[in-house]
């Protein structure tokens, strides 16, 4: 039997020594010091005088080839080598004889011409960092001996397709199958412009107009199929028939049982909108007869033709002439199928499928198994947007988004905001977003409202029936009134102080014995004592006017900054959120170097004493404090200040340090009188690292073993001369006494 080969057409015929590309010209000399090559002749092939490629037509020998394999690889094989003039182009190799088996491992090529052979696992750049002329020639060798043994398609190697891929994608939407089974949902197919590659992307949705041309989709779970060789993308729809047959699958049965469904013992109307059809395959895919399926291949072919036309030339249905409809051919069988009808010839174009994201399959992108809380966020500014924009992108939590602001032009240089947006309340564009990402498969509440306006029925019901409230409001207001409630979920706050150099977070335990509010303050303490604290708040001197308002005032502040805190607390809430306990911590950024400092606060448990009017809060650490100082001056009496806040928006003083004596104090083991020694600077240093929320709130002493904490005559003096100093400021006077048995807290106020 005399063997043919393919002539590669329109190339010119030349002589070795007028190959002018530089790896044709390696490759030959490689080809002739290969004893298993032979060089047989050399092309080149030009388009309008611009060289294209240079191809080198050789004869291979393989001794590892068995003989009568049941591949159909021969021990000699004539290749063509054709090196393209880009040298970033790998040089592809044509398989010449013409009866070459059709095998895993090919590229596509049309039909009636050389077939291609797919060497490399990798990518072009990839494969070219380390190719050799030589290694090259080893590697067509290597394919040829290893797919003659069924060898070549490693067993840790995916699966291999069914069909070639092609440039064409059908994007469906995530709630794909819900849309579908409503018959009632109009679906078409909006085309976006052809990419420079010459692809375009198919985007299938519901109809927003009617003016729009409708698709029948027509939706096929096939029979498995074993791994084998891929096909090229059929151009009709006989050829889809008759390409599945070879692999026994009956597409016109699958079509026929789908169309007499939908057709119904009714019969259906022609659609004139109808103007297209999309048959959409779902194959599953096996390694080997009896294994489960590793893969389900999804391809669609679009048809310019409704479903109805389809099976009337099919002979699947038939038109009644009475009443125009068309009803279901319940005669048909494979003697009566038109098998010569316009069917056969109808064009099909071959499209890959893909899916919008839906919220579980962003999650399994981005590796989070935890869905994550049916939560609320406050304040969707630029951190509040930064947070909820990687939480949404990852599936991670199901939102209601409480904002009384809107998109101004200002906020576009730190928000994900962009300029047609602007005006949109802040809340809203979140939730359009969303909408944007997910289709209907996610939606995110939003609430035009002040969080703290708890008369507000719509954030009341928010916050009482959420299991996380994320504040991201980068204000005290919320997070103090929020600790007032017993109502509100369990709390988290965030925000990054005002140069952006550091982010802090406060989160709440489960069963809220440590709200923000004593969190605050027990942060604040470590700001004024701990050496990280010296600049952590520092106040941002550079200022603009947003708006015409005095208090349209927005700091400097760059976007990167926001951006790099963000990512960092949102891994850090999705972790710890899932713990029940409470948490303080800082990250401060060198932005010389990019290092980040972590500092962790252990938070000790609040106390509270309602003195009517307020309602005054102090936690362990600051007792603590107290009786290390007393405990240090023993027997002799001490004191010193109370350092703290007043809140009278939610009547509240709270706590936060105290203050030793100063050095020029009288002290007795019967007696304490304050000294003033460094005291103003210590009151102006904690309050300017706290930028200002930390101030003098009152005295504390101690009182030697054996007394009580209750207050003596001096004490009570003591207060009433506090409380009219305090008058001026409008505040009451505090006295704390701690003693051996415990401490007391008075205070005193001018009626």
């Amino acid at each position: 039997m005399v063997e043919e080969y393919y002539h590669l057409d329109g190339g010119t015929e030349v002589d070795s020594e007028e190959l002018v590309i530089e790896r044709a010209k390696n490759l030959k000399q490689a080809i002739t010091e290969n004893p298993y090559c032979h060089l047989l002749s050399q092309w080149r092939f030009e388009h309008e005088t611009q060289l294209v490629s240079e191809c080198l037509g050789i004869e291979i020998e393989c001794d590892g080839v068995p003989h009568n394999n049941e591949y159909g690889i021969q021990y000699r094989e004539q290749i063509a080598l054709c090196v393209p003039a880009d040298d970033k182009n790998l040089v592809e190799v044509l398989a010449l004889r013409k009866d070459f088996p059709i095998l895993m491992h090919q590229n596509d090529t049309p039909p009636e011409t050389p077939l291609s052979l797919c060497l490399y696992f990798e990518s072009a750049v990839t494969a070219l960092r380390t190719w050799t002329p030589q290694s090259f020639l080893r590697r067509i060798k290597w394919w040829l001996e290893s797919s003659s043994k069924g060898q070549l398609h490693l067993s840790n190697q995916p699966v291999e397709q069914l069909f070639f891929t092609t440039k064409y994608e059908l994007v469906l939407p995530s709630n794909y199958d819900e849309i579908r089974e409503n018959p009632d949902n109009k679906l078409v197919i909006l085309p976006t412009p052809e990419r420079p590659d010459h692809g375009i992307t198919f985007i299938l949705g519901q109809a927003n107009t009617d003016a729009l041309k409708s698709v029948d989709l027509l939706d096929f779970t096939l029979p498995e199929v074993i791994q084998g060789r891929i096909f090229r993308s059929p151009s009709t729809l006989g050829e889809l028939v008759n390409l599945l047959l070879t692999r026994d699958i009956d597409l016109i049965e699958c079509l026929k049982n789908q169309i007499h469904e939908l057709i119904g013992d009714e019969g259906s109307q022609s659609d004139e909108q109808s103007a297209f059809t999309v048959i959409f395959l779902k194959i599953p895919i096996v390694r080997e007869q009896g294994q489960r399926p590793e893969r389900v291949e999804k391809k669609a072919f679009l048809l310019n033709e409704g479903y109805l036309t389809i099976a009337e030339s099919m002979g699947l249905s038939f038109k009644s002439p009475t009443d125009s409809k068309y009803y279901r051919e319940t005669t048909l069988s494979e003697g009566n199928l038109n098998m010569e009808g316009n069917w056969i010839q109808y064009p099909i174009f071959p499209m890959e499928v893909l899916y919008f994201n839906d919220s579980e399959r962003a999650r399994k992108q981005s590796g989070i198994e935890n869905p994550g809380p049916k939560g609320v966020i406050i304040g969707a500014g630029s951190l509040g947007s930064a947070l909820w924009n990687i939480w949404s992108r990852s599936g991670w939590g199901e939102w209601i988004i409480i904002d009384n602001d809107h998109i101004k032009p200002h906020n576009l240089s730190r928000h994900i905001a962009i300029d047609h947006e602007v005006g949109i309340p802040k809340s809203d564009l979140l939730s359009a977003l969303n909408k944007s990402i997910y289709g209907g498969s996610s939606t995110v509440t939003p609430i035009y409202a002040d969080a703290c306006d708890y008369s507000n029925h719509e954030v009341t019901g928010a916050l009482n029936k959420s299991e996380l409230i994320i504040d991201v409001s980068t204000t005290v207001e919320y997070p103090r009134l929020s600790s007032t409630s017993d109502e509100v979920g369990r709390h988290i706050s965030t925000y990054i102080t005002p140069q952006g150099g550091s982010a802090v977070l406060f989160i709440e335990d489960a069963g809220r014995q440590y709200r923000l509010r004593t969190l605050e303050a027990q942060y604040f303490r470590a700001v004024i004592n701990e050496a990280w604290g010296e600049n952590h708040i520092e106040v941002n001197a550079s200022e603009f006017w947003s708006g015409a308002s005095c208090r349209d005032i927005s700091t400097v502040l760059p976007y990167s900054k926001i951006i790099t805190h963000a990512g960092n607390i949102a891994e850090q809430i999705q972790e710890r959120s899932v713990n029940d306990g409470t948490f303080i911590g800082i990250w401060s950024r060198n932005t010389e170097n990019g290092a980040i400092n972590f500092y962790e606060i252990q938070p000790s448990k609040e106390q509270s004493f309602d003195f009517g009017n307020l309602t005054l809060y102090i936690d362990e650490g600051v007792l603590d404090k107290l009786k290390h100082h007393r405990r240090d001056r023993l027997p002799r009496e001490t004191g010193g200040i109370l350092l703290g806040y007043y809140d009278l928006n939610v009547n509240m003083v709270v706590v936060v340090d105290c203050l030793p004596a100063p050095e020029d104090s009288a002290a007795s083991e019967t007696m304490f009188e304050r000294g003033i020694e460094g005291l103003s600077n210590s009151v102006q240093d904690a309050s300017i690292k706290t930028a200002g929320q930390v101030r003098y709130i009152g005295e504390w002493h101690s009182h030697p073993d054996g007394c009580s904490s209750n207050p003596s005559s001096h004490d009570i003096l003591q207060l009433t001369e506090l409380a009219s100093a305090m008058h001026d400021e409008g505040l009451p006077s505090l006295v704390l006494i701690i003693a051996e048995d415990g401490f007391t807290i008075l205070q005193g106020r001018v009626e």
